[in-house]
């Protein structure tokens, strides 16, 4: 189903400015870059972990096709 979205936005100068996307960034159908999704985790989890932490987090579920990699992510997104 499209997830359609619009807006219009009329400037100062009383011209309309106008757009609209029908799958927004991140659907399925346009989804993130790596580095998008990096940035977004990154700015969501700021504001609960640290830095490090972050980067642990993002270098454990690039390596969940190594062993024991997805114990090591179950341990570092559990609450201390």
């Amino acid at each position: 189903a499209l997830r359609r979205a619009s807006v219009e936005v009329r400037l100062r100068d009383g011209r309309k400015v106008s757009g609209r996307v029908d799958f927004p960034k991140g659907d399925a159908r346009k989804p993130l870059s790596e580095r998008e999704w990096l940035d977004k985790f990154a700015s969501l989890a700021r504001g609960v972990v640290g830095e490090e932490k972050i980067k642990r987090i993002q270098d454990a579920v690039f390596a969940l096709d190594k062993i024991g990699a997805a114990e090591e992510l179950v341990r570092l997104l559990t609450y201390e």
